[in-house]
């Protein structure tokens, strides 16, 4: 009686364990591909960071709850990595996880679709959905890719490719340059361009197509709803956290010049000599900005 009792209680935390919330499998990406290939099953690979306030809140509230765990562990093999720790590290460079650190691969290892960011339960089992429909569409984000070299010129395709880019939460910056060289004067403000600067218009490269196109058409695009004083310094702030990362003072002259450029009401949220303390405290080079710009002070 006592060995049926214990046998029970067994099975019943065994079948709690595997229906609250995700199962990260433990060992090494290699395994976990091997898993993954014997099982026929898709990967979904979470590479975090232990400072992120976002991964923390996803690990707490979202990941551990029983209805996304009976969703996932279903369809998926699961795995997390700390992005700067072991291999960790060598994953994050490989799969670029900044800002979009949940990705969807193939049991080959071959990365499908992508998103990130805080989200609750529902909205995160929604996008794994659309992931799910892009694996399993005859026309999957692979074969776009190996189409893209040759129809590039293609407006209808870019556009295409873009929306459905979107629906997976991917970039597409480069896709948009490419899209507005071959549009006509009154194609630069169009309703799907402006459709692009809400997704995108904040963290635009200043070197970029786009960004240039916010400057140029700003009266009309403030027409459409744009605050586009807005987006060029938000793109100007990312500019300059960008060459902190890999310091490019030459990417941080150029995010200077935007600012200098800005309206007085944009000016007042943020200094220049703040821009330029947010650079070498990012570039880790504190010491030396403090000995020069004390040197350059009367």
């Amino acid at each position: 009686m006592k060995r049926g009792l214990l046998f029970l209680s067994a099975l019943c935390c065994t079948l709690l364990g595997f229906s609250q919330g995700i199962h990260f499998e433990q060992g090494t990406w290699k395994e976990v591909l091997a898993k993954a290939k014997l099982s026929n099953k898709p990967i979904f690979l979470n590479v975090y960071t232990a400072w992120s306030s976002t991964c923390k809140a996803m690990n707490e509230e979202v990941f551990p709850q029983e209805l996304v765990g009976t969703f996932m562990n279903a369809r998926f093999i699961s795995y997390q990595v700390d992005a700067a720790i072991g291999e960790g590290i060598e994953m994050a460079e490989k799969f670029n996880t900044e800002n979009l650190p949940y990705m969807f691969l193939t049991s080959d290892g071959d990365l499908f679709a992508r998103f990130g960011g805080w989200m609750e339960a529902e909205t995160f089992l929604i996008k794994t959905k659309y992931a799910m429909e892009d694996l399993n569409d005859p026309r999957p984000m692979s074969v776009w890719e190996k189409e893209y070299p040759t129809k590039r010129n293609d407006p209808v395709f870019l556009m295409n490719f873009m929306l459905k880019r979107l629906k997976l939460t991917l970039p597409i910056s480069v896709l948009m340059d490419d899209y507005l060289k071959l549009m006509p004067k009154e194609g630069l403000t169009s309703d799907f361009v402006v459709k692009f600067y809400q997704y995108y218009g904040f963290k635009l490269n200043l070197n970029s197509l786009a960004f240039r196109n916010l400057q140029t058409n700003k009266t009309k695009l403030i027409a459409k709803n744009i605050p586009v004083d807005g987006m060029i310094s938000s793109s100007m702030m990312y500019a300059v956290l960008q060459a902190a990362k890999t310091k490019d003072e030459k990417l941080l002259n150029a995010a200077i010049a935007i600012y200098d450029q800005l309206p007085d009401s944009e000016k007042k949220f943020i200094s220049k000599d703040d821009l330029y303390v947010k650079y070498f405290r990012k570039s880790g080079e504190s010491e030396n900005f403090i000995k020069e710009f004390l040197n350059k002070r009367p």
